[in-house]
């Protein structure tokens, strides 16, 4: 697939999509690279795609069983996950073990899962999360 950034989630609110959104909108990084996420977009999520006119470079794989999640977490630059808050974070673990990089949340049980192996982030600051997103793909196209 190549250039893509991964967001494994569930269109839940505390998932901190719209933010997600907005933040790979900002960030200065080359219309190649792409967002995918697992699951089906709901409305208001096309929407905002579509005000961001990010329909090219957004793409959501439906249900993804285990097999096909593993081969997304390899061909990742990096899981984007800034939840608002998690109980424990497993997409953080899975994309480690994949050696996928990882941007987190610095909130919640995800810098404790994270430990030092991955950006955090203020989940709620969106200049921050495409901050990020802009220095991983900086760094590894």
């Amino acid at each position: 697939m190549g250039n893509i950034s991964l967001v494994v989630s569930n269109r839940k609110k505390h998932k901190n999509e719209s933010r997600i959104l907005l933040a790979f909108h900002m960030a200065n990084i080359p219309p190649s690279v792409k967002l995918v996420f697992t699951g089906d977009p709901d409305e208001s999520l096309e929407d905002e795609i579509e005000r961001k006119n990010l329909q090219d470079r957004v793409i959501f794989k439906g249900r993804v069983g285990n097999s096909e999640l593993a081969s997304l977490y390899k061909e990742s630059l990096f899981l984007l996950f800034p939840s608002l808050y998690e109980g424990f974070g497993l997409p953080v673990i899975e994309a480690m073990s994949s050696g996928t990089a990882v941007i987190t949340s610095s909130t919640t049980s995800l810098p404790e899962v994270a430990g030092d192996a991955a950006i955090l982030v203020d989940p709620e600051n969106t200049e921050e999360i495409a901050l990020a997103i802009a220095t991983f793909i900086t760094i590894q196209i």
